[in-house]
């Protein structure tokens, strides 16, 4: 922990790295330090860049994947919604929130939250929708994810029809989701 006192004397935090570390300590069995770790290193980008920021939400990210990675899908998705809700109202802050919206959806839908799970990923995808418009692939990445969530909660027309739109939309745009042959 020396290492993190003296990375937090230097101003900024870079908590890619504070992740890095987190990673290895889970490894090797220390799962409770790891996160404490990482949550020191968002507390001190919290302070110094403040929240909203995309530095901040970007914190919440790692610390969320942390909890991915340690198996707790849950946590790791309420990290994720954080993350989303500390997004600057800016251009590189509104893509980095459908990003942890979308992610928040389907860890959630991996925690057997099913219905949190529609609930987020459908304000995605409303969000996406005004975003990028109806045809866009960012709107159809959104389609894709609900849909999924949709068919694994049983709801089948209208996990199809997501899927249909979503395909149409990768279809016209060429887009790398698109199977080739």
């Amino acid at each position: 922990m020396k290492w993190l006192k003296r990375l937090l004397g230097l101003g900024g935090v870079d908590t890619e790295a504070v992740m890095d570390h987190s990673l290895q300590l889970a490894r090797s069995g220390q799962q409770v330090e790891a996160v404490a770790q990482m949550q020191t290193a968002v507390r001190a980008v919290k302070e110094s860049a403040g929240c909203p920021s995309c530095e901040y939400a970007k914190g919440l990210f790692n610390l969320s994947m942390l909890h991915v990675a340690i198996g707790d899908m849950a946590q790791g998705a309420g990290d994720c919604r954080l993350a989303a809700d500390s997004c600057p109202a800016t251009t590189n802050g509104m893509k980095d929130r459908l990003m942890y919206l979308m992610n928040a959806g389907q860890l959630l839908s991996r925690a057997g939250r099913t219905d949190e799970a529609i609930e987020i990923l459908q304000t995605s995808l409303r969000e996406r929708e005004a975003a990028y418009g109806k045809e866009h692939a960012g709107t159809a990445s959104g389609q894709q994810a609900l849909a999924e969530v949709y068919m694994s909660a049983g709801r089948f027309a209208e996990g199809l029809e997501l899927s249909e739109q979503a395909l149409t939309t990768f279809f016209n745009e060429s887009h790398r989701e698109l199977p080739t042959a």
